[in-house]
């Protein structure tokens, strides 16, 4: 559990480091309703850098919702915005043999062991 937290850490790091830096140079523009609006990339990785945030996987068929209330912690949404793509899924799933950004459903971004398989929501506000 605490190598999946440090992996998926660093590599939420890595993407909101770079976001960041797009915002800053107006690469990204923020809009109204976008989720960097209430949850800016700074206050991310502070919580991160901090140890404020733990990351971990649901068992197999297990809700995000679950996995975290397994451990005591509380699951926020917010970070599947940052985690639903392929990077991230090799990150957390260093054994993923392949990547897909072509499936729909509230239980993604996950791994389909069956096959190793990461897929990740295509229309995450949507699904």
């Amino acid at each position: 559990a605490a190598e999946f937290n440090q992996r998926l850490g660093a590599e939420a790091l890595r993407q909101l480091k770079g976001f960041e830096q797009e915002l800053a140079v107006g690469k990204k523009k923020a809009k109204l309703g976008d989720w960097w609006m209430t949850h800016k990339p700074a206050n991310l990785i502070e919580s991160i850098e901090t140890g404020h945030v733990t990351f971990v996987a649901g068992d197999r068929g297990e809700a995000c919702f679950y996995a975290c209330r397994r451990l005591n912690l509380i699951c926020r949404s917010y970070w599947f915005d940052i985690f639903n793509n392929c990077h991230a899924l090799r990150a957390a799933f260093p054994k993923m043999k392949t990547c897909s950004e072509s499936f729909y459903g509230r239980d993604m971004p996950a791994l389909r062991l069956d096959d190793m398989m990461g897929l990740v929501n295509k229309e995450p506000r949507a699904h």
